[in-house]
């Protein structure tokens, strides 16, 4: 109960501080999906909020890949997020903060994301970066498709 509520306040302190933060996001090496089409057989997607939504990632339909999520923070340095995808769902596979306590929050599934600690997400308080598991449905009702 108690890492609960510490990850619920972390949540809460990273909301509140996001929207402090004047850093830029590099958008050329950063293409993210931004409507879902008919033709898309994604059923799941990754949703990066870094503190606004970035974009949404289609979790593949077979095989996997990585995402590296770079932004520069308020203090002039780079910020690295590596997210891995595959069919079930996906983790932070790597990022240059410290503590590394991204990385080690696991794999985030469809069947596990009710269960986490962090439900549905993985956060990276230092780089204020948020990447959560959502549905199709939960996708398209976000972006009004």
């Amino acid at each position: 109960m108690v890492q609960k509520a510490a990850a619920i306040l972390m949540i809460i302190i990273l909301t509140l501080t996001a929207g402090m933060a004047g850093r830029q996001e590099n958008e050329k090496e950063q293409p993210f999906l931004v409507q879902i089409t008919e033709d898309d057989p994604s059923i799941a997607y990754v949703l990066v909020r870094m503190p606004n939504p970035v974009g949404l990632l289609p979790l593949p339909t077979e095989g996997e890949y990585t995402r590296t999520i770079r932004q520069i923070m308020p203090d002039g340095s780079e910020a690295v997020n590596v997210l891995h995808l595959t069919p079930e769902g996906f983790w932070m596979e790597a990022a240059n903060c410290k503590g590394q306590d991204c990385v080690g929050e696991g794999m985030v599934t469809l069947e596990n994301r009710e269960e986490r600690v962090l439900w549905n997400m993985v956060v990276c308080l230092p780089h204020q970066l948020v990447a959560e598991l959502i549905t199709r449905e939960e996708a398209l009702a976000m972006i009004g498709q």
